[in-house]
């Protein structure tokens, strides 16, 4: 868990409020389809690693939603 708003601790909690729900799926929305180079490109949303920010993106935090960081 991240010590604050402003850490990366726990990627599925993109909104950073310590759970992962719809909120965070939300966050997509600006930077969807965006590509490394890309001004919307942000790596956290990448979570498939692939330079892409995709629905396959979207798709990886299936098994966060509705948890909370501990």
């Amino acid at each position: 868990c991240s010590g604050s708003r402003s850490e990366d601790a726990w990627p599925p909690d993109l909104d950073r409020d310590g759970d992962s729900d719809t909120g965070d799926i939300i966050q997509f929305r600006p930077v969807i389809f965006a590509d490394v180079g890309e001004p919307a490109y942000d790596r956290r949303f990448d979570l498939t690693a692939n330079g892409h920010i995709t629905i396959s993106d979207v798709i990886m935090l299936r098994p966060f939603i509705l948890t909370r960081c501990t």
